[in-house]
This record gives structure tokens, C-alpha cells and sequence, in this order.
């Protein structure tokens, strides 16, 4: 199976190793800098120079233009430190193909519902009747 057709099958790629140890390395660095520097646990990638590298990579530009072809916007960019305490959430709620990139520098925080992302789909009904949310 190629990864496109893993893509739109399940939804979501892992690609182990994309990244260079000394890119992780760097990125790592980066995101601790920004984290220390706001005191908070969300930043922009797009306010660092370092980061703002990496969207534009050659790499990531060819795995998203594979993905989603020729035709995408990109939308934004954050860093957040996960805790586990956010419940299951759609990142998106459009039928629009969409396109999350994000770089675990924890891979043991990746938890992911294969399937999910066709919103109008029988199980992503499903899994919308099933949310809950803290008030």
C-alpha cells in the first residue's frame, strides 16, 4: 500500500525518521526556547525563524503536494507540550481533504482513531455521538 492510499484509507501516516537526529535535535531546542521564552504551553512555529524552516522544507513540501496534490492552503502553525488531559477531538470538522503535519519529539503521545477523518461517514457519526466534553 502506498502512503497516499494509506493516507486516505486511514486517515493519518506515521513516518518514523522523516526528521534527522540532528533536525529533532534542533527542533527540540527550538520548541523549549519558545515554551520558556512565553511561559506557556502553546506557541507559533510561524514566529521562529528555525521552525518556519522546517514548514517549508523540501521534504514536507513533496510529502503534503503527494497527500493532498498540487491544491492546498496552508493554515497555521502551533507547538504544544501534551499532558494527556485533552479529551478526543476532530481537528477538523470540513469534508474538505485536510492535512495535520505534526512532529512528535514524544512519540508515545501519539494516539490517533483511524478512520476518523471522514466526516460524514457512518463512524465518524458515531464517534461525534459518543464526545464528550468537559464543561
Amino acid at each position: 500500500m502506498n502512503l497516499k492510499h494509506y493516507f486516505d484509507t486511514f486517515g493519518y501516516c506515521v513516518l518514523p525518521r522523516f526528521w534527522s537526529a540532528d533536525e529533532v535535535a534542533a527542533i527540540g531546542a527550538e520548541f523549549d526556547r519558545l515554551i520558556s521564552a512565553t511561559g506557556i504551553m502553546a506557541c507559533c512555529a510561524d514566529s521562529s525563524p528555525a521552525l518556519v524552516k522546517l514548514i517549508e522544507h523540501p521534504g514536507v513540501m513533496d510529502l503534503i503536494v503527494g497527500l493532498l496534490g498540487n491544491f492546498w492552503l496552508y493554515k497555521g502553525s502551533d507547538c504544544n507540550v501534551f499532558d494527556r488531559s485533552t479529551p478526543w477531538h476532530r481537528d477538523y470538522f470540513i469534508a474538505t481533504p485536510t492535512c495535520k503535519l505534526l512532529t512528535y519529539l514524544d512519540p508515545s503521545t501519539l494516539d490517533v482513531v483511524p478512520g476518523s477523518h471522514f466526516v460524514a461517514g457512518p463512524f465518524s457519526r458515531l464517534l461525534n455521538a459518543a464526545l464528550t466534553w468537559p464543561e
